[in-house]
């Protein structure tokens, strides 16, 4: 999905020795992607929702603050609410930059449906965390039919 690409990065860090002799050299290393399947945390194919939804920000904050990407499958899930994509990935937007999380995170295995209605899921939800006071009045003018 192109809204959430996931990139490899090259972690770097010295590494030093506290002997007489200390050297202290550069370890590059690629961290593989953590692969989340909303399936096997759901533990069937119907709606994931909020309590889901906490598991798998839990499982990705902790990958996010290693800069290590993410990978989260939609395969064989038959729906998805849009509570479980706020709990799951919008809450990161709250502790994370938006650039860490675009950059690290890839929604895998989804249908072009999915695709869509997360995207909207994860902009109307980035919108409110910005403006809350805007995004609420804009709701309730569409709720008023004022739209």
């Amino acid at each position: 999905m192109n809204l959430l690409k996931a990139k490899k990065k090259a972690v770097g860090g010295n590494v030093s020795s506290n002997s007489k002799n200390a050297t202290s050299f550069s370890v590059d290393e690629e961290l593989a992607p953590l692969e989340i399947s909303v399936v096997e945390i759901k533990g069937d194919s119907c709606m994931a929702i909020d309590t889901h939804g906490e598991v798998v920000y839990d499982l990705v904050a902790k990958a996010l603050k290693q800069n290590r990407p993410v990978k989260i499958s939609y395969k064989d899930v038959d729906d998805v609410s849009a509570i479980f994509e706020k709990v799951a990935v919008g809450n990161l937007y709250k502790k994370f930059k938006a650039k860490k999380i675009e950059e690290l995170i890839e929604i895998v295995d989804a249908t072009e449906l999915q695709e869509q209605l997360f995207a909207a899921n994860i902009k109307r939800y980035r919108r409110y965390l910005k403006s809350p006071r805007k995004a609420l009045k804009e709701t309730y003018a569409i709720l008023n039919g004022e739209f």
